[in-house]
This record gives structure tokens, sequence and C-alpha cells, in this order.
């Protein structure tokens, strides 16, 4: 088995240095700028394992002089650098066909979760918004916003929400037509919107806009590069590094602070509770949202850089150990675990007892909530670069070769 912990260490501590590596490599500038940000030491093992190139590793780092990472590089260069399927997910894997509906081409790169609403997907893709027909895939309209929007869109009153560098961008959802931006103090995340609000944050300040104007309604103080805003009644919930902030919805007060000792992903919401994982050691945590008080920890599984999903019993996470977990949403206790080939960077979906998941190892997984058995596995032609949606009965989901495909869903 290839030594996980090692290949983990491994992508923290190349840093910046992957630039040079990509380039003493000779990946080309094509596909270099396909890399998810953030997640370029990845991408860069991606892309040697698919050419057969792994070997090449510890020597490149040797000639950029990274000789402090040579030894963890030898740990799993020889492999693939990704977990293989186990003898019991093999067995598994004689599942149901998988139902191609419509597969759409973009104009590039696609690093988000799609939004659907109203019979159109949403998705962007660098410097454009798409939509296209949920039943044909068809280009209905395209828009480009000005600035490059890796974010995920969101779909409120006839609007569309959408991120782009220090833009924030509102699109008529039925033309495109762009009713205004908002230029913020750095790069924001991507929104949320509710109670006739968009919120956003960036590693200085979380801001609430006016959802028919973008006219700024408060700007908060806060430390830490954020995920996208989760809110909960009056609360706004931003998770930023290693901290963990309450704002009020009205006026972003700060309603409580919490700060540990690792970074924390997304959270998901489930009546006051907030239910999240960190991205620096394999902890999840259920957290209640009026105190911030962890009401528990359960450790044991692999780093968590998205958001779970929940149903009523259970919380989703996907994990970058290459598997996939259920646990008890009461107590945080692992009710099962389905490896996949790849790290999971991506957010899973649920819909109808089954949960759907993007791996950068171009599977697309449609798991049974209650037992993790594999209904069937979808291979697409590039990394997947955000999660699935669920619509109906189709499952829409972009990867980081341009392509938008529509899955029937079990």
């Amino acid at each position: 088995m290839i030594p996980q912990q090692n290949r983990l260490e491994f992508y923290e501590r190349l840093g910046d240095s992957w630039h040079e590596l990509a380039d003493i490599l000779g990946i080309p500038y094509r596909a270099v700028m396909s890399f998810a940000r953030g997640r370029e030491p990845q991408a860069i093992c991606r892309w040697l394992i698919e050419r057969g190139r792994m070997m090449e590793l510890p020597g490149a780092l040797n000639l950029i002089g990274r000789e402090d990472l040579v030894e963890l590089a030898e740990s799993f260069a020889g492999g693939t650098g990704l977990l293989a399927a186990t003898a019991e997910q093999s067995k598994r894997e004689a599942h149901r066909p998988v139902i191609l509906r419509w597969k759409t081409q973009l104009g590039g790169p696609i690093f988000a979760t799609p939004a659907v609403a109203g019979g159109v997907v949403y998705i962007s893709s660098y410097e454009e918004l798409y939509a296209l027909d949920a039943a044909t895939g068809a280009i209905r309209w395209k828009t480009r916003t000005g600035s490059h929007s890796l974010g995920s869109p969101v779909v409120y009153g006839g609007k569309v929400y959408v991120d782009g560098g220090r833009l924030v961008c509102a699109l008529d959802a039925t033309t495109g037509e762009i009713k205004w931006k908002t230029t913020t103090e750095g790069n924001v995340s991507s929104p949320a919107v509710a109670k006739g609000s968009v919120f956003v944050a960036n590693n200085a300040h979380a801001y609430a806009l006016d959802a028919t104007t973008g006219a700024v309604q408060w700007i908060s103080t806060i430390e830490g590069m954020p995920e996208a805003p989760a809110i909960a009644g009056g609360t706004v919930f931003i998770c930023a590094d290693r901290h963990l902030w309450a704002l009020d919805v009205t006026t972003g007060a700060i309603q409580w602070k919490m700060s540990a000792g690792e970074r924390f992903s997304p959270p998901a919401l489930s009546f006051g509770t907030l239910y999240l994982g960190a991205k620096s050691r394999g902890v999840a945590y259920a957290i209640k949202g009026t105190t911030g008080i962890v009401e528990w920890e359960s450790p044991h599984i692999g780093k968590v850089w998205v958001a779970p999903v929940l149903s009523p019993v259970s919380v989703y996470l996907c994990s970058s150990d290459s598997n996939v977990y259920c646990l008890n949403k009461s107590t945080g206790e692992i009710r099962w675990q389905t490896p996949t080939r790849s790290f999971i960077d991506t957010p899973p979906a649920i819909s109808n007892g089954v949960v759907y998941v993007a791996a950068p190892d171009y599977d697309l997984y449609a798991l049974d909530a209650n037992n993790g058995e594999i209904y069937w596995t979808f291979e697409a032609g590039g990394n997947f670069g955000g999660g699935p949606v669920v619509s109906g009965q189709t499952v829409f989901v972009g990867n980081v070769d341009e392509w938008v495909y529509a899955v029937e869903a079990v």
C-alpha cells in the first residue's frame, strides 16, 4: 500500500516550489493553467502518473534544490501515488451501467460545482459564466464577467451570483445580462445568498451586499483565508484557516469566534449544528451554532478539504486518504467507509439515498448512502475540478478538460 501520510506531507511541504518543479519537468503551460488553485502539488503528481513518469520526481526535486523532499518522494514515486482499489471494491464494481445523457464542451477549464435552477445548469469557466439547457446541454447564453471566476454560482431571486477575483457579480438568470458588479479589497470566496443579501469573504473582511443593487451593507474584520460562507437563522458562519467565525447576519457583529490548531473545511448546517472537517489532520467535528462548543469529535479519518453533505441521520465526508466516510450524525461514530482510487478534494452531493462523489482520477461514483456500496462508476476524460450536483434524475458535473457531463442518477 502506498504510504499515504508521506504523500500528503509532500504536498504540504512543496509549497510554492511547485512552479519550479513543473518547469523542470517540462509540464506544458496549458496543463499548468488547468491546475486547481491551491492543489498544484497534487496536480503535478497526477500529471506524472498519467504519463508513467513518477520515477522522475526525486531527481527533479534535487535539480530545484528541494533535497529535503527527496526521501518523501522516493517513498511513493515507485508506485502510482494513489491508493489502488481494494479487492472488496473490485467485487463491488460489477454494478449497473451508467447512462450519459449529454456532454457539452465549454471554453475553458471548470473548477467549480454547478448550480441548477429552472431547468438550467449554471457553471463558471474562467472568465465566463455559462447557462446550459439541463435537458439537452445546449448553451443558452454565456457572459464574460471580466475576472477569473473559480467559485460556484448561486441562483436566487431570478439572478445568478458569482465571485470573480475581487469582483462579485450579479447576472440576469434568463439572459446573462450583468446587473451589477461590486469590487472588494481582495480575492473573495464563493458567495452565499439569503435574506436579500449576498455574503462573501476574503482574508481580511467579510461582506454583506444588497442582492438587488450590490451596495455594501456591512463589512466585518476577520482573519484567515476563507471558505464560502454558510447561513442559518440570524448567523453567517465563515471558516477561515484556523478560525471559525459566527457573524450577525444583519450587522456583521461577531457573535463568537472559535480558533483551533487545524484549518477547517467549509461547514454543512443542520438544526443549528455545524458539521465540518479539518484540512490539516484527520478529524471531523460537530459544533453548536449558537455557542461554538464542540458537540463531538471524530478522529481516524483522512484530512477533509470540502464541505460534507448530510442526511437526517448521517454525515458524509470526502477525504484525502481516498475514502468516503459516513458518520453517525449524533455521535460522530464511523458507520462505513468506501475506498476510491484517488484522494478526494471536491464536495459530494446526496439525493434519494445516493451519495455522488467526483474524484480527481476521472471517476464519478454513485454510492448507496446506507452502506457505501458502489452503484456505478462513470469515467470522464479529465480530472474533476468541482463537485457534482443533482437535479431530478440527473447528475451534473464539470472537469478541467472543459467538459460538462449530465449522467442519469440512480
